[in-house]
């Protein structure tokens, strides 16, 4: 045998008997090394998910914010008329006690017969409120011209409209009041084609 393959058996023989005296300390301090090393992975992971969920609660809540409010747009005769900010589930009360409430030639009658106080009111609706004076002048003019008054017709009368049969005629009613015709456009069935043949044969008065 030659000296180096002699040195190199002597360097073997020294490493197993190394490991074999301290097997149980190499074996301790490995376990201890990977206990270590899956505490930092750990302790990064929670870091991680704890910044992202930090970021999502700050979206969601800026969210929630941005659609706690909602904006209507008040006219005709109310004090302060114009765009209000209100509440999320505000009612139509609320909304016009936000313009100021009605003004003193403000049609009570009209009001109180067509529109639902308690109703709740959804982002970007406009209520018209009609004066006395506009009420009349309407009404004398809607009677000239022959226009059925969508508030107040019957299935019956309804059903004399091109194209509104039973199902349309009690859609109508039950979508009641409408401030305009244009809200026709909010009864299942009725598209822009369907309300331009009825706009020129109905009102609201």
């Amino acid at each position: 045998m030659t000296q180096p393959q002699e040195k190199t058996n002597k360097v073997d023989e020294g490493l197993r008997l190394f490991v074999e005296r301290y097997k149980y300390e190499l074996l301790a301090s490995m376990a201890l090394m990977s206990l270590l090393s899956g505490i930092v992975c750990a302790v990064f992971i929670f870091r991680h998910k704890a910044s992202e969920v930090k970021f999502s609660d700050g979206s969601s809540g800026q969210v929630q914010e941005e659609r706690s409010t909602i904006l209507v747009e008040m006219s005709g005769a109310v004090v302060n008329p114009g765009t209000k900010e209100l509440s999320q589930g505000a009612r139509l009360n609320d909304a016009i006690d936000a313009a100021g409430g009605l003004t003193t030639d403000a049609n009570d009658a009209w009001v109180n017969e067509y529109l639902n106080m308690v109703k709740l009111l959804e982002d970007g609706e406009k209520y018209y409120i009609p004066t006395l004076q506009e009420s009349t002048d309407s009404e004398e003019d809607h009677a000239k011209s022959g226009k059925i008054n969508i508030n107040t017709a019957t299935v019956e009368e309804l059903k004399t409209l091109p194209g509104i049969g039973d199902a349309y005629a009690q859609r109508i009613i039950d979508g009641r009041p409408y401030t305009s015709v244009d809200q026709l456009i909010n009864v299942s069935g009725i598209g822009p084609k369907r309300l331009e043949q009825l706009r020129d044969q109905v009102g609201v008065y």
